[in-house]
């Protein structure tokens, strides 16, 4: 369900503020309380960029129905020459079918990987050019221009282009949401954080993950960490044993992955 999000509550803190403003100077109201509302509204923004699954800018796509015994995995970061194809081969093995969000820059040189990709079945997905520290920043134009030139680089290959958009690092702002927005793109979230990038045992990431599994869940790994493989057959075991689902993020969420040519 979409929240209110930053239209409302910047408008209703911008109130807020002008009516504190007039008592501060009719009544003596101490200038804290007048700007208080500033501040809070603040905290609000770093909380509603730096959690996607609050729809705080932009409508997000976070969790399946949780109703389902099922799951959908993906993968960010790469091609990575050396990891993704172990990805790739782990999925093959158990017949699973999942869903990577490729940084553009990387393309170039990993074609090959990216038709491996799409020739066994994947789903790929677009997660910018640059994936910069700094993409949430950039403008609206700088943004499009970014998801543009994935989108051409994965076409180029496969001949087909996303409809699926996951910020970096899970990042969103008003720029991202008009930039995503006015080219289509529905944007991924997740339900489950494996944190696999983080320096934490493949062991201690895998009971991270299966702690978390109920049902209609997105989960988030990279396809950059060689540890991230024995995370995937640890999970995919476990759903095997458990009969849980695991199916293409296209089926889970009912939308289509990739644009639909004219």
């Amino acid at each position: 369900m979409l929240s209110l999000g930053f239209k409302f509550y910047r408008a209703f803190f911008l109130v807020l503020t002008g009516l504190l403003l007039v008592l501060h100077f009719y009544t003596g109201l101490a200038w804290i309380w007048a700007v208080l509302p500033l501040f809070l509204f603040g905290g609000m923004i770093a909380w509603g960029s730096s959690n996607i699954s609050s729809q705080f800018f932009m409508k997000t796509y976070c969790k399946g129905d949780a109703s389902k015994k099922q799951i959908a995995l993906t993968f960010d970061d790469g091609p990575h020459a050396e990891v993704t194809p172990l990805i790739l081969e782990t999925l093959k093995k158990y017949g699973v079918k999942a869903t990577f969000f490729v940084i553009g820059k990387n393309i170039p040189e990993n074609p090959r990987v990216i038709d491996k990709i799409h020739s066994e079945g994947h789903l790929i997905g677009n997660h910018s050019f640059s994936h910069a520290n700094t993409f949430a920043f950039k403008s609206v134009k700088i943004v499009k221009n970014e998801l543009k030139h994935t989108n051409l680089l994965v076409a180029g290959i496969t001949g087909k282009e996303p409809a699926f958009f996951r910020p970096p690092f899970g990042v969103t702002s008003p720029r991202i949401a008009q930039a995503a927005n006015k080219l289509g793109f529905k944007t991924i979230g997740w339900s489950i954080r494996s944190l696999d990038t983080t320096s934490d045992s493949a062991e201690k990431i895998t009971k991270r993950v299966l702690s978390q599994i109920k049902g209609g869940e997105i989960i988030l790994l990279h396809d950059t960490f060689l540890k991230t493989r024995e995370v995937l057959e640890n999970i995919l075991i476990y759903c095997q044993n458990q009969n849980v689902e695991i199916v293409p993020l296209d089926k889970m969420l009912a939308e289509k992955a990739y644009v639909k040519k004219n």
